[in-house]
């Protein structure tokens, strides 16, 4: 007797199209420089930066350091965007913490 397999391709709504691709990205999981730039943040400055976006009305991600690279498939692009106007204002104030603190600024490509 043959083995019949049943198989269900669901169907994903407009606003969750790209949810299939973000599923399979495993650059985070495997790439050696990114998991050390996620090892090497400082958590205090990163509560800085995290407080500092949600008393602007900007919910970034959800609270914590080693939660950060988590988006929402909903966010719009008005969403993105009032995301990088706040950090554009608040960007002065966590480079300054860095200077005082003699820390290393990390860049966004990681160097």
């Amino acid at each position: 007797m043959r083995n019949s397999l049943l198989e269900i391709t669901p169907v994903i709504p407009g606003s969750l199209q790209r949810l299939p691709e973000l599923a399979a990205n495993l650059f985070f999981s495997w790439h050696r420089p990114t998991r050390a730039l996620f090892e090497d943040l400082d958590a205090e400055l990163w509560k800085q930066y995290w407080f500092a976006m949600v008393n602007r009305g900007v919910m970034a991600q959800p609270y914590w350091w080693d939660e950060q690279w988590t988006i929402s498939v909903q966010h719009t692009e008005a969403d993105i965007d009032k995301h990088l106007g706040v950090f554009e204002e608040i960007a002065p104030g966590l480079a300054k913490t860095q200077q005082e603190r003699g820390l290393k600024f990390v860049g966004a490509a990681g160097h």
